[in-house]
């Protein structure tokens, strides 16, 4: 069973950038991000270590300076995270480097991301520039640009922390943030709310401590900070937790963060077990507590045949079912109105790649069915992508690499078949684990070849079997919202 770990990759990116501080092709380059930052005055100098449901699993360095970019008063707020990770009994390590500089108005003007994940980087910069954010991205090998429409009340996902402090500390305020998630390339609400204000100590001193809260897609986080902006603590409720720590603390060697211990905090249990699931061709599956403003799927492939709905939560039970596949005669490439955004290309599914491109013209040949050439590629990703619970950056970066999760064998694919034509979605949802013996976040493909087809190129089927339950479909920043659902 290779289940997903992304949302859990997604969820570490966000605990750690929350608390450390539409898109249209452009060609301006950001000249700003590219140009040395003159210090003159350290302000913060921060050390965490982090936490994983209580075992030490890295650390976190933060800092922020007063001081020029580009000649232009301004303040960095810069983070370095380092966590260890333990994959099939090897150690691996995520690394996040960001840096982000504002104006002595507490505006944005230019970030610079870095992110190595098992060695699997992607590097995002960007400015700040009438209005929009001109960004830079390199993933997999590949340098792409976007210009991304802003509001003023838009940061950086490292700049949280700084924009609670910019708008001062006063229990009861509630603001909402514009927040861009860098490696996503997306901007995001994100509501904060001051609960409380305590006495506390730190460093020996006493001080004022403010409790803050944090929301995202429904995820909660707590924060605890000094007036003066010190982090005392963060934790979020996947069992994430920051501390400050002395630096020498800080680093200390602690205990890799299990990758199975991941998988297990996100998985879904049942109340009997599946004999043979990937053979399964219909099931009827109930989910309880399900957030009510969470938009359910009912399509061709799954249909919502009894719901109970309440103010807060509901619970709905779902009719999945296996349809057999006709061969409806659609030939390739495919050519319709509302399939066009299944054919697209972005820094993830880099469907007009050369080398993409050049893969799929290989791997279908002269092949004109939809339906042969979309089977075509399902085969060659499920045999020729290895199956390593390996998170990569971008579909190039998969085809290069010759491995990676479910969430890479889909990107993959969807970029495969999108060169060679066929309109693909990338879904996201459940799926059972005889490993497991539960349901696991897990991403998978569904084609057009006259109808919509899922299939799964890395357990297997197509047809996917029938205990795939959609819970969204498109890229990583649609993936969001599943992220308070799965664990």
């Amino acid at each position: 069973m290779y289940p997903s770990n992304k949302s859990y990759f997604l969820s570490l990116f966000l605990f750690i950038s929350f608390l450390l501080g539409g898109c249209n092709t452009a060609t301006q380059e950001t000249d700003i991000a590219n140009k040395r930052f003159e210090s003159s005055e350290t302000l913060h100098d921060e050390w965490m270590g982090a936490y994983f449901k209580g075992k030490k699993i890295g650390y976190i360095h933060g800092t922020t300076e007063r001081g020029r970019l580009a000649g232009q008063p301004s303040i960095m707020v810069k983070s370095i995270a380092k966590i260890e990770i333990n994959i099939e009994n090897q150690k691996n390590y995520t690394e996040l480097e960001q840096e982000a500089f504002i104006d002595k108005e507490g505006k944005l003007l230019a970030f610079n991301y870095n992110q190595n994940i098992m060695g699997h980087q992607m590097v995002v910069r960007g400015e700040r520039r009438d209005g929009n954010l001109f960004v830079e991205i390199d993933a997999g090998g590949e340098k792409r640009r976007k210009k991304i429409p802003l509001s003023e009340n838009t940061y950086t996902s490292g700049l949280i922390k700084e924009a609670i402090l910019h708008r001062g500390l006063k229990v009861g305020d509630e603001i909402v943030l514009s927040i861009f998630l860098e490696p996503l390339l997306t901007v995001e609400p994100v509501s904060v709310k001051v609960l409380s204000m305590d006495k506390g100590f730190v460093g020996g001193k006493e001080t004022n401590i403010f409790t803050v809260e944090e929301n995202f897609k429904g995820i909660t986080g707590t924060l605890r900070i000094t007036e003066g902006g010190l982090t005392v603590e963060e934790t979020s409720p996947h069992g994430f937790q920051l501390l400050s720590l002395g630096k020498k603390e800080a680093m200390a060697q602690g205990e890799a963060l299990s990758i199975v211990d991941l998988l297990l905090a996100s998985k879904i249990d049942v109340n009997r077990k599946i004999v043979n699931p990937r053979s399964l061709h219909n099931l009827k599956l109930k989910l309880k507590n399900i957030p009510s403003h969470f938009p359910v799927i009912d399509d061709d492939n799954q249909k919502i045949i009894s719901s109970i709905k309440g103010k807060e939560a509901s619970d709905y039970i779902f009719d999945i079912h296996v349809r057999p596949i006709s061969d409806a005669g659609v030939t390739i490439p495919v050519k319709h109105s509302f399939t066009d955004h299944y054919l697209t290309s972005d820094h993830v599914v880099n469907a007009d790649n050369k080398t993409i491109i050049n893969k799929a013209r290989e791997v279908v040949g002269n092949e004109k069915s939809a339906l042969q050439a979309a089977k075509k590629i399902y085969v060659w990703v499920n045999k020729n992508i290895k199956k390593r619970l390996v998170d990569t950056v971008s579909a190039l970066d998969t085809l290069k690499s010759g491995e990676g999760e479910c969430q890479a064998h889909a990107n993959l694919y969807a970029a495969l078949a999108r060169a060679g034509g066929i309109p693909t979605k990338v879904i996201s949802g459940l799926v059972y684990s005889e490993e497991f013996g539960g349901f696991m976040y897990h991403a998978w493909n569904e084609v057009y070849i006259g109808q919509w087809v899922p299939l799964d190129p890395t357990l297997g089927g197509f047809p996917a079997d029938a205990t795939h339950l959609k819970l969204s479909e498109g890229g990583l920043a649609d993936q969001l919202k599943i992220m308070a659902l799965v664990g």
